[in-house]
């Protein structure tokens, strides 16, 4: 038999990229027929028409925590096994993603 406990804490970060806004504030440029992105567009700065440059300095960060136990039990010979196969379980205790 053994059990095991697991606490696992991640932190995870996304970068837009400077492609990524750019695509987002001008899809018809990629044949897309979604309206443009506020947002995105926000980040691109203009001048006569032009774009001076674009703003990307904002990482999306996102945190992941989970934890519960895991389980085996199991006869310690295979003879014993082909009467009483092995039992496997887990119980999650918690998993909380922000």
């Amino acid at each position: 038999m053994t059990v095991d406990y697991f606490n696992t804490f991640v932190i995870t970060s996304s970068h837009r990229g400077v492609s990524d806004i750019i695509a987002g504030c001008y899809p018809a440029a990629s044949g897309s027929l979604a309206d443009p992105n506020q947002q995105y567009c926000s980040y691109i700065h203009r001048s006569n028409g032009r774009i001076l440059f674009v703003v990307d300095t904002k990482p999306e960060l996102g945190t992941a925590r989970t934890g519960g136990i895991d389980w085996r039990i199991a006869m310690p010979s295979n003879r014993c096994r082909a009467l009483w196969p092995p039992f496997d379980g887990d119980w999650l205790a918690f998993y909380d993603v922000n």
